[in-house]
């Protein structure tokens, strides 16, 4: 699962066939000890949906900020027919606790 922001939304990048794709779907209540950050998903676009290009220079945009790599996008996953899904989400609130 890769993370970014685009103006004041968070953009979050994963493969449709993970589990962790259904759980950003559902919004649990606490996804980390030191941070939440309360979103609405506003819009899921999907790389083989019309406009799925973004998706994917999303993708490879964050791979190189991550890993220093240059595109494409180094860890599909060649068994499978691996497609990336971008939940683009407005932040509703953050709050802190405890250190990083």
């Amino acid at each position: 699962m890769w993370f970014d922001y685009e103006d004041d939304k968070i953009l979050v990048n994963t493969a449709s066939h993970r589990p962790k794709c259904e759980w950003i779907r559902k919004c649990p209540p606490n996804p980390y000890h030191w941070v939440q950050i309360k979103h609405t998903v506003e819009k899921e676009l999907g790389e083989w949906q019309p406009g799925g290009e973004y998706v994917t220079r999303q993708l490879d945009r964050i791979w190189t900020k991550y890993t220093g790599n240059p595109p494409p996008y180094g860890l599909r996953d060649p068994k499978i027919d691996e497609k990336r899904v971008l939940f683009v989400c407005r932040i509703d609130r953050i709050a802190t606790f405890g250190k990083p």
